[in-house]
């Protein structure tokens, strides 16, 4: 029975010959399109193949990889851009594959964590060359990764420990005897921004009251829309505007919002981003279109930039 693996940073898919002897294809995402996706081939095969695919509309993804560690140190992954609240880890449970070249044996390990008390993994393995069928299989309740040799023994495994505010931080509870290659998936939380209306003071620069809010926000993209019934009569005094605070209400992504100058012409593009201040207060100006962006690769820091005040 002939069995194998490949994992490589940098390709998206590969595909083995029929008899499970060399790699065929191979193929990468070369850039996110309005309407989907390109691939770039690396390699291609005389026959056409499926292959299936989930794609996912919003939300922060980083897609990474760590090695395994020989110890039982803690050690943590950065540059992750944002807190995870979820991650994706999967091996196959060796060294990173060379390009192009198939290791022998089929071993794999797929874990997932949402907290360091909530993690699961499940590992595999197939002998190549086996003359009856050699598998093996180990479930842990407590990690992310397990790394089962040919003889069905267990010889690593890897927990979370913790979410930090730019990664992750992992540990051994039984080392490996060679750093293995493990790529991860790491989900952020849903951006979330609060809509509150205010009367604004101009001369204590200050909220003389509050008219209504909309919190927990979700809704992007153009004219998204804050409904507030049930309004009392306001009086608004000569040293008082109507303002809008935009709050952004979670720790991840950011927050940018776009003025519509009130004609059929479309939005005005003004873009004013919201990447460090709790909050922000702005003159009503016609229809206010808010727009959470959540960067999908390397967050940037970005200036602030303040919103035109109402001339008296």
């Amino acid at each position: 029975m002939q069995t194998m693996s490949y994992s490589l940073a940098g390709e998206s898919l590969a595909q083995f010959d029929n008899a499970a002897t060399a790699i065929v294809a191979r193929g990468e995402v070369d850039a996110w399109r309005s309407d989907g996706f390109s691939l770039n081939w690396n390699e291609v095969s005389g026959n056409a193949r499926r292959y299936h695919y989930l794609a996912i509309d919003g939300g922060q993804w980083v897609a990474g990889d760590v090695l395994t560690a020989v110890n039982t140190a803690n050690f943590a992954e950065t540059g992750v851009g944002f807190q995870p609240v979820g991650a994706l880890f999967v091996s196959h449970d060796r060294a990173e594959s060379t390009a192009n070249t198939p290791n022998a044996d089929d071993q794999w390990s797929m874990g997932a964590a949402t907290s360091a008390s909530t993690q699961r993994a499940h590992c595999i393995t197939d002998e190549d060359a086996a003359l009856d069928s050699d598998v093996g299989t180990s479930v842990q309740h407590a990690a992310v990764y397990c790394n089962l040799n040919l003889n069905s023994v267990t010889e690593g495994v890897m927990s979370l420990v913790s979410f930090d505010a730019d990664g992750f931080t992992l540990v051994m509870d039984d080392a490996d005897s060679n750093p293995l290659f493990v790529w991860y998936l790491a989900i952020a939380g849903t951006v979330k921004y609060d809509v509150i209306l205010v009367i604004w003071d101009k001369t204590t620069d200050s909220v003389r009251a509050t008219i209504g809010s909309c919190l927990g926000v979700t809704t992007t993209g153009a004219d998204v829309q804050c409904l507030v019934s049930s309004v009392a009569s306001q009086t608004i005094a000569s040293n008082e505007v109507v303002r809008i605070r935009i709050l952004h209400s979670t720790g991840v992504g950011t927050v940018s919002i776009e003025y519509d100058d009130g004609d059929a012409t479309g939005d005005s593009r003004i873009t004013l981003p919201i990447p460090e201040l709790p909050e922000i207060a702005i003159p009503i100006l016609g229809t206010l279109l808010v727009v959470a962006a959540g960067r999908r690769w390397f967050p940037r820091r970005r200036g602030v930039s303040r919103a035109p005040r109402t001339p008296d």
